[in-house]
C-alpha cells in the first residue's frame, strides 16, 4: 500500500505440489499427499480422509510454522512506594511499581494439540500463554507474597495451555518427518514427549524454595534461589552470570543449601505446592493444607501456618 507497483506472490498449496511450477517443491508434495499408509504419494486421492495430514484434521501452520513463543512462568513483582512512569503508553506515573521480568520466555519448543469445537478440534500448535507468577511487596520493604501462582476461586490454575497461530508461517520452513513421529533410529523419544504434551523437564521453574516431606519430622521449604531478579538457582550458570560473587561463595562452601523454613507435622509423607497454600499427605493423619503465603515475609516469625487460630479456640 506504500509503495507504486510493489507486489508480492501469495504462494497456493497447489503451486508447491504440482510438477514444473515455479513454486514446486517435492517436500511438499510429500507431505501434502502422504497418504495413511505411510508409503503412497504423489497425487491428492478422491477421499481427503486417507490422507495422513488432511485439511479437516490438521492446520497447515502446524508444519509450516519456523518457531513458537512459549512463556512458562513470567514474573509480576509489584514494589509499594516506588514512584515510576507506567510501562506502556498511558503517559502516567505509578506508585505501585510492577516489572515484567520473563523468566521462562522460549522459543526453542515445539508442542501440538487439539484445537477447540469451533475451529475443528484440528491439531494446531500449543504453548504456555499464561503462565504468570506474582510477588507484592509494600512500603516497609516486607514481600506479602512472593512468586505465588494465581489460582482463580474455583481452583483452576493460572498456568494455562492452550492452541494458537503462531504468526510465524513460512513456505519454505517445515517440520520434518521426525520433528512429530518416532525416527527410524528410535532416537527422539524425550523430543516426542514434548511435543505430545506430555513433559520431560524441559522447561522448570523451580521459584525460590524446594518443598521438602520430612516425615514425622514434619515438612521444610528450602531456600534455593536469590530473591532479586533474577531469581537464579544457586550453583548455576545464571547464578555466575547475574551473581558472581555468591555463586563464587557457594562453590567455595560446598554448594550446600544451608536456609529452610520448617514446620512440623503428624507424619509428611508427600507434599505439592498451589498458590498460597500446601497439600501434605499425612498418612494415617489424613491430609492437610497450610497456609504458606508468607513464606518470604520478614514480619512473620511463623511463615508456614497451621490454622489461624489456637486449636483451644
Amino acid at each position: 500500500m506504500l509503495g507504486a507497483g510493489k507486489e508480492w506472490d501469495v504462494v497456493q498449496v497447489l503451486d508447491t505440489i504440482t510438477p514444473g511450477a515455479s513454486h514446486y517443491s517435492e517436500q511438499s508434495r510429500l507431505a501434502n499427499t502422504i497418504q495413511r499408509d505411510g508409503t503412497t504419494w504423489g497425487s491428492a486421492p478422491a477421499e481427503e480422509n486417507s490422507l495422513a495430514h488432511s485439511n479437516s484434521s490438521m492446520t497447515c501452520y502446524t508444519c509450516h510454522t519456523s518457531w513458537t513463543p512459549s512463556c512458562f512462568g513470567c514474573h509480576l513483582s509489584m514494589t509499594a512506594n516506588r514512584k515510576m512512569l507506567m510501562l506502556h503508553n498511558e503517559g502516567l506515573t505509578t506508585r505501585n511499581w510492577t516489572e515484567y521480568n520473563f523468566q521462562v520466555l522460549r522459543d526453542d519448543m515445539f508442542m501440538l494439540g487439539r484445537d477447540g469445537t469451533v475451529t475443528g478440534n484440528r491439531i494446531a500448535p500449543v504453548r504456555s500463554a499464561c503462565a504468570v507468577i506474582v510477588s507484592s511487596q509494600n512500603q516497609q520493604r516486607d514481600w506479602l507474597y512472593y512468586q505465588q501462582q494465581p489460582v482463580s476461586a474455583e481452583g483452576f490454575s493460572g498456568q494455562a495451555f492452550s492452541t494458537f497461530v503462531p504468526h510465524t508461517v513460512r513456505a519454505r520452513e517445515s517440520k520434518r518427518y521426525v520433528d512429530c513421529h518416532v525416527s527410524a533410529q528410535k532416537d527422539n523419544n524425550a523430543w516426542l514427549a514434548t511435543v505430545l504434551l506430555q513433559g520431560t523437564n524441559f522447561v522448570n521453574h523451580l521459584g525460590r524454595y524446594a518443598w521438602v516431606a520430612l516425615g514425622r519430622a514434619g515438612f521444610e521449604a528450602i531456600v534455593v534461589a536469590e530473591r532479586e531478579e533474577p531469581p537464579a538457582i544457586f550453583g548455576s550458570h545464571l547464578q555466575k552470570l547475574a551473581y558472581p560473587a555468591d555463586y563464587a561463595a557457594f562453590v567455595a562452601a560446598g554448594r550446600e543449601l544451608t536456609t529452610a523454613d520448617h514446620h512440623p507435622a503428624e507424619n509428611a509423607l508427600d507434599i505439592q505446592v498451589r498458590g498460597e497454600y500446601a497439600y501434605v499427605a499425612l498418612g494415617t493423619a489424613g491430609f492437610r493444607v497450610y497456609d504458606i503465603a508468607n513464606i518470604d515475609n520478614t514480619d512473620l516469625s511463623e511463615r508456614i501456618i497451621t490454622a489461624p487460630v489456637s486449636p483451644l479456640g
